[in-house]
């Protein structure tokens, strides 16, 4: 892995980050401007940027199809949208449009101090639903140039608070310059063993308000499906606001010899069962929890912030019979007792899938039941 650099795109004050490709996908960007005043060079060092006062860290939905023209348009922008100064790290979701449309996130910050620190400025946070990420005023913020390079957040000063919980950060948080997870804010957070109810962890599942097919209303159903665990729990956060669904850049992954949780889930029989996250490698993943959507009315443009957002099970979990039954078992999936499946010995391996189709078209007042091959779910929520 090579060290960071920035060269020119275009002609003026805006550069292209050499790290783009850690990314792993054609439509991203990142790249850098530098402040008023400032004399640049080309290519500069990740340093050479981090000691510039006023420039920011640029984290785009796709990359600039004019860089010069783009760069006209950020700098008519920016005073509109932080008259107090430029942000430090902006993240843009849609480049490509119009300056008025334009869709951001800012973090500002204050630097650099003689030592080459910066302090943020306010609390700076990401927002999804009922979800927040915030990293506290005041906090010192550090250039770490060990490959992956990253801007630390002092330890302690990251929170996330669910729609009914906020839980503590354990470490220094990140912001990557580089690697796999490039773009994305990064920290361990400490969960109580009674916290996934808290930060909404379950399905979100969409039916008609009505059997009207011209009312656009929604009413959900919540499906828990992890309880209480058997002791508390260490997850890293990561949090890309660009990619807020995708999986490796926002989510919760538990860390290995996680305890087991009880779940929702029962046999045949009446048993409950746990599920205990684990650390499995392609073509499974290891077992975490992602932020999932589900739309709160029907219609061509439904807004994002309208939606409502749950944390749902994703990867592999050890699916385990409580108390161990002395024959095989099977676990009910449905409403019916004979929508089962097997358990050889009371055990399996679960994997969860996040972001899959989340209405039931034909669950409504009056329905008839669904045809042979018709979708029982589809993606409209």
């Amino acid at each position: 892995m090579a060290a960071v650099q920035y060269t020119r795109a275009g002609t003026g004050t805006l550069y292209q980050s050499s790290a783009l490709a850690d990314f792993g996908m054609a439509e991203w960007w990142s790249g850098y401007v530098w402040g008023a005043g400032a004399v640049p060079v080309s290519p500069a060092s990740l340093a050479q940027t981090w000691n510039d006062p006023g420039g920011t860290y640029l984290f785009l939905g796709a990359a600039p199809a004019d860089p010069d023209g783009f760069a006209a348009q950020l700098a008519a922008w920016l005073p509109r949208f932080a008259p107090g100064g430029p942000p430090r790290f902006l993240w843009l979701e849609n480049p490509g449009e119009s300056a008025i449309s334009w869709r951001a996130t800012g973090w500002f910050a204050a630097g650099p101090d003689a030592s080459g620190a910066w302090t943020t400025l306010g609390t700076n946070r990401f927002a999804l639903g009922a979800y927040r990420l915030r990293v506290a005023g005041g906090t010192a913020l550090t250039l770490d140039t060990t490959e992956p390079a990253r801007a630390l957040f002092a330890a302690g000063s990251a929170s996330l608070l669910g729609p009914g919980i906020g839980v503590p950060s354990t470490g220094t948080g990140a912001i990557a310059f580089q690697g796999a997870r490039i773009g994305a804010f990064g920290v361990q957070v400490a969960v109580p063993a009674d916290g996934l109810a808290g930060l909404g962890v379950g399905l979100l599942w969409a039916l008609r308000h009505s059997a009207d097919p011209a009312d656009p209303r929604l009413d959900t159903v919540a499906m828990p499906v992890l309880g209480t665990a058997a002791a508390a729990m260490s997850l890293s956060l990561s949090w890309d606001p660009l990619n807020p669904t995708t999986r490796g850049r926002t989510g919760l992954s538990f860390a290995a010899g996680s305890p087991g949780i009880a779940a929702t889930l029962v046999t045949q029989r009446g048993w409950s069962t746990t599920l205990t996250p684990m650390v499995e490698s392609a073509p499974l993943w290891p077992g975490g929890l992602m932020f999932s959507r589900c739309a709160s009315r029907i219609g061509p443009d439904v807004d994002p912030a309208q939606c409502l957002w749950s944390l749902a099970p994703d990867g592999a979990f050890a699916l385990t019979v409580k108390p161990p039954p002395s024959a095989s078992e099977a676990v009910v999936l449905g409403l019916s007792g004979l929508e089962a499946a097997g358990l050889a010995g009371g055990k399996a391996l679960v994997l969860f899938q996040a972001g899959q189709p989340a209405f039931a078209p034909r669950a409504t007042p009056g329905a008839t039941i669904p045809g042979t091959g018709e979708d029982l779910l589809t993606d409209l929520a």
